[in-house]
Parts: structure tokens; C-alpha cells; sequence
């Protein structure tokens, strides 16, 4: 456990290091360098985000293939274009009420649900009456894609 913590402790200072004083675009990518602490466990955070909803009197989310399918596009598409404008673009006229959550640059799990339920806009998403929801991540960026059918 000690060891964990002391490579943890080093990947931060070595990914704070070559990020400090860069816009976004410059930033290198340091997966190569730490990537067990930057990795995503969509597994986690589905289950971190199956368990919310229980706690709250909320039905569980089912996951579905099309939505895995845009989350998975999604996870990509942020990780050189931070912004929801791509899938409001794309689902403008989607036959159905859709939302997604970004989260990049979190180190834990817990603390994406956690920024996730800090922000009113991300939050009203997890407490919405979505039936269907699937999470993918890519690195250390993440997408929630929300809808009912």
C-alpha cells in the first residue's frame, strides 16, 4: 500500500510538472508515464453511479449498446475538444431527450460521481428519470450519455 501511495504521489508531481504553465492543447500526453493512475475504470464508475441511484430512491440505470456506442465516440472526441458542443450538434434533432456528463482530469473515480453531483447541470442529469445510460473513458476522460427510448 505504501508503494502504491509513493508512485501515486510521484505521477502527480511528474503529470503537474509537465502540465504546469500549458493551455490544454500543448498538454503532452503523460499516459505514457503513469497510466494505472490516469486509466479509467468504466466498471467503477458505472457501479459508483448504479449505487447513487439506489441510494436515492432512483431505478438503475440499463445500459444500452447505441448509447455504450456514443459514449465510447464521445470519450474520444473530448480528449482533443473539451466541450458538450459536438454532441449537442450532433442530437439537435434527435428524436428523444438526451444528455451527457465530461469529466477529464480526475484522478479517482469516486471524484468524477463527486464533480459530477458538485455541478447543478451535471447532477439534474443524474437525478433525471433516464432509463438508459452507459459510461465509457478514455485515459482520464470520461462521458455519461443519458436518454430514454
Amino acid at each position: 500500500m505504501k508503494r502504491i501511495l509513493l508512485i501515486l504521489v510521484f505521477c502527480f508531481f511528474l503529470s503537474a510538472s509537465f502540465i504546469a504553465g500549458m493551455t490544454i492543447k500543448e498538454r503532452p500526453n503523460i499516459t505514457n508515464y503513469c497510466p494505472a493512475f490516469l486509466d479509467k475504470n468504466t466498471d467503477i464508475l458505472w457501479a459508483l453511479v448504479q449505487n447513487f441511484r439506489l441510494e436515492n430512491n432512483l431505478k438503475p440505470y440499463t445500459k444500452n449498446q447505441i448509447l455504450c456506442d456514443i459514449a465510447n465516440t464521445r470519450a474520444q472526441e473530448i480528449i482533443t475538444d473539451f466541450s458538450h458542443d459536438k454532441f449537442l450538434n450532433r442530437f439537435q434533432n434527435y428524436p428523444y431527450l438526451i444528455a451527457e456528463n465530461l469529466a477529464r482530469y480526475v484522478a479517482f473515480e469516486p471524484d468524477i460521481l463527486g464533480g459530477w453531483l458538485n455541478s447543478p447541470s451535471h447532477a439534474k442529469a443524474l437525478y433525471a428519470s433516464y432509463a438508459y445510460s452507459c459510461i465509457a473513458c478514455s485515459n482520464d476522460h470520461c462521458v455519461q450519455i443519458f436518454t430514454n427510448f
